[in-house]
């Protein structure tokens, strides 16, 4: 018999269906009793415009549950051509993401760090393959979210930026960050919009008052969490879609708060400087930015 994926995770299996529940929830009774009508949403939920046409997002309430419920889903889109169909199916066959996203989130519990708990995940299949992944986590309501501090040009296509953050934040978001990176994991997508702000938390936000959502971008770190240059090169790479909103007065601050002891900020602020410089690396510029890696760390 295989080990359990994570002692408080439960499979669950219906036709056509394979689902993992937390089973420490205190909704997961009712959740198991809803788990069709769950897999069959939109029956009952309202759909959040999304730009990804390979993913959907839903809301809405169960009976039993108190509060909203946020349901994410990716999926083959059938206007696809038929190479690109088969290669989305093999992909969803073999990563299960939200089912990670799951395993990584008791991890998170157990260092203290807030996120949102997903509470089911599932795979629905037609034959051999699945055609539709899911992940259903509860909404956390928050007075606002990090990007409170964004300043959103008139232009929609204009760079959006930070106003200028108080140092302190700046740091306290760069400890925050470390200490994910310190339990080996990263956030691949720690946009301001996926960070609320904890109601009642201070003002301007500190170290404690940050709780990230979006967590299926949650996504182990592949090396130990050292200084040493893969690590390093990991690291920068999840912070890649974040560092356009910082200043470089930002950017510094960060950067005091996110090198590990032993490590430069300075060193840090080159690394970052370049890859903003660098958006969304291709292959080529990946071992460029590993290779900076190593020799800024080295100066």
């Amino acid at each position: 018999m295989p080990p359990p994926v994570h002692p408080r995770i439960r499979p669950l299996r219906l036709p056509g269906l394979r689902a993992w529940l937390d089973a420490s929830s205190p909704f997961a009774a009712a959740i198991e009793s809803r788990l069709p009508e769950i897999a069959s949403i939109p029956s009952t939920f309202t759909p959040i415009p999304t730009r990804n046409r390979m993913n959907k997002v839903w809301e809405g309430h169960l009976d039993g549950i108190p509060g909203p419920l946020i349901i994410k889903q990716g999926w083959v889109n059938p206007v696809y051509p038929l190479d690109r169909r088969i290669a989305r199916r093999v992909n969803l066959a073999l990563h299960n993401r939200f089912l990670q996203s799951m395993k990584l989130s008791f991890r998170l519990d157990a260092i203290g760090f807030a996120s949102v708990r997903p509470v089911l995940c599932w795979k629905k299949y037609t034959g051999l393959f699945p055609t539709e992944i899911g992940i259903l986590y509860p909404k956390i309501e928050a007075p606002s979210s990090f990007s409170r501090y964004l300043v959103i040009p008139n232009d929609p296509t204009g760079p959006w930026r930070f106003a200028t953050l108080p140092p302190e934040t700046a740091r306290a978001w760069g400890r925050h960050t470390r200490r994910l990176n310190a339990a080996g994991i990263l956030h691949t997508d720690p946009a301001p919009w996926n960070i609320l702000l904890r109601p009642g938390g201070a003002a301007p936000p500190q170290e404690a008052d940050f709780i990230y959502i979006d967590t299926d971008a949650f996504r182990p770190l592949p090396v130990r969490p050292s200084t040493s240059p893969l690590a390093r090169y990991h690291r920068a790479l999840a912070m890649d879609r974040v560092l356009q909103f910082l200043s470089p007065d930002d950017l510094s601050a960060f950067c005091d708060g996110f090198a590990f002891p032993g490590e430069s900020p300075s060193a840090w602020h080159r690394l970052f400087d370049w890859l903003r410089r660098h958006p969304n690396p291709h292959p080529p510029a990946k071992l460029r930015l590993f290779l900076r890696a190593l020799v800024h760390f080295g100066k």
